[in-house]
C-alpha cells in the first residue's frame, strides 16, 4: 500500500469512527471495590490493570456491578484514552445501586410490596398465653419506622 493509499485509509477510519473502541473479553483476576476497578487478563493474554467499576468517573450516582473474581467480563476502552470500563460479568459478587430508588421484582411479585406485607403481618402478631391471647407488638413503632425507611430505596 502506498504513502497515499495509508493515508486516504487512515482518514476513512477517522471519519467512520472506526477504531474509536476496543472490546475484549476476559477474566477478572483481582477486584478492589473501595477504588471500583477490577484487573481483567484479556483472551488476548494482556492484563487491563484498573479497569473502571463505572463509566461515568465523576458521578457518585448509578449503577455499580461488582464481578465475582474468576467470572468472564466484556470490558470496554473508553473513547479518546487508555481507560476501560466494566460492561458485563457472568458472575456477580453484589451490585450496588446509588442514588435514586430501585424496584426488584420477578413473576408479578415485587421485593417492597412482599417485606411491607411481612412488616404488617408482624405488627398483628398475637401469641397465645395461659390467659389469653397476648396484645399486638410493644415495638410497632419500629416496624412503621423500617417500612418507612424501605420506602425510601425501593419503588
Amino acid at each position: 500500500m502506498g504513502l497515499n493509499s495509508k493515508k486516504i485509509s487512515q482518514g476513512i477510519k477517522e471519519l467512520s469512527g472506526f477504531g474509536k473502541f476496543e472490546i475484549e473479553q476476559g477474566e477478572v483476576v483481582k477486584v478492589d471495590v473501595a477504588r471500583n476497578t477490577i484487573d481483567v487478563e484479556t483472551d488476548k493474554d494482556v492484563v487491563r490493570f484498573d479497569v473502571s467499576l463505572r463509566v461515568l468517573h465523576n458521578k457518585d450516582t448509578g449503577l455499580i456491578l461488582v464481578p465475582k473474581k474468576g467470572s468472564s467480563v466484556v470490558i470496554a476502552q473508553i473513547e479518546g484514552g487508555q481507560d476501560y470500563c466494566l460492561l458485563q460479568a457472568s458472575e456477580l459478587d453484589k451490585v450496588i445501586i446509588k442514588g435514586g430508588k430501585f424496584k426488584v421484582e420477578n413473576n408479578g411479585e415485587d421485593l417492597k410490596g412482599l417485606i411491607g406485607e411481612l412488616i404488617d403481618a408482624i405488627t398483628q402478631i398475637t401469641v397465645p398465653t395461659a390467659v389469653g391471647p397476648s396484645g399486638i407488638p410493644v415495638n410497632i413503632a419500629v416496624f412503621t419506622a423500617i417500612k418507612q425507611r424501605l420506602n425510601q430505596i425501593l419503588e
